[in-house]
């Protein structure tokens, strides 16, 4: 059962020979794993993560914990690597699938941030770092795992940001081309009067 990552699996082995302390380590060990995996699934989720794993060789991507903003579906989803790339906003697909295939070719880390579909019609971002978990004997990649978070909020307020930046950048200009042109005025003033 520990295989199939239930960790309440117990032994059942008692009584004081090497067996039954082989037997009790195994136990602690298999709680301990369990109130671990809790830990972790508690922390993502407090932190709106998702954890996702990538089989090279089936193409199949998987999340591990409710992926409904990410996938529109939930948890334990799995989907091929096409099915995902056309939830990916198309104008960020051909940098997603260059990072994708730069980590499966050459193990490099993945960075990418990219707008995947909300199930509502709609795009939100996110932000996802992974790395290579696995190769065969020649080297070649069998597995890729890593995390996905949403990033909208703080996009939106870059966004917004840029904007009121522009705006700013504007005004300066603006009032930078009336200083000139009061200058300007007030030369010919002077010189005229002088």
């Amino acid at each position: 059962r520990v295989a199939e990552a239930d960790f309440s699996a117990r032994t059942g082995i008692a009584g004081r020979d090497e067996i039954a302390d082989i037997a009790r380590a195994f136990d602690v060990m298999t709680a301990s794993l369990g109130e671990t995996r809790e830990q972790l699934a508690r922390a993502l989720e407090a932190a709106h993560m998702y954890a996702w794993t990538f089989d090279v060789t089936s193409q199949i991507l998987v999340f591990r914990r409710p992926a409904d903003r990410l996938a529109s579906r939930r948890g334990g989803e799995s989907m091929s690597q096409q099915a995902f790339l056309e939830r990916v906003h198309p104008d960020d697909r051909a940098p997603f699938e260059a990072a994708w295939r730069g980590t499966v070719a050459s193990g490099e880390p993945f960075r990418v941030e990219y707008r995947a579909a909300d199930g509502r019609g709609g795009w939100r971002w996110f932000a996802s770092r992974g790395s290579r978990q696995g190769r065969d004997g020649a080297g070649r990649t069998l597995k890729l795992a890593g995390l996905a978070w949403d990033i909208t909020e703080t996009k939106q307020a870059q966004l917004e940001l840029a904007r009121h930046r522009d705006h700013l950048e504007k005004l300066v200009s603006e009032r930078t081309a009336e200083l000139q042109r009061a200058n300007q005025e007030l030369e010919a003033f002077s010189y005229s009067a002088s």
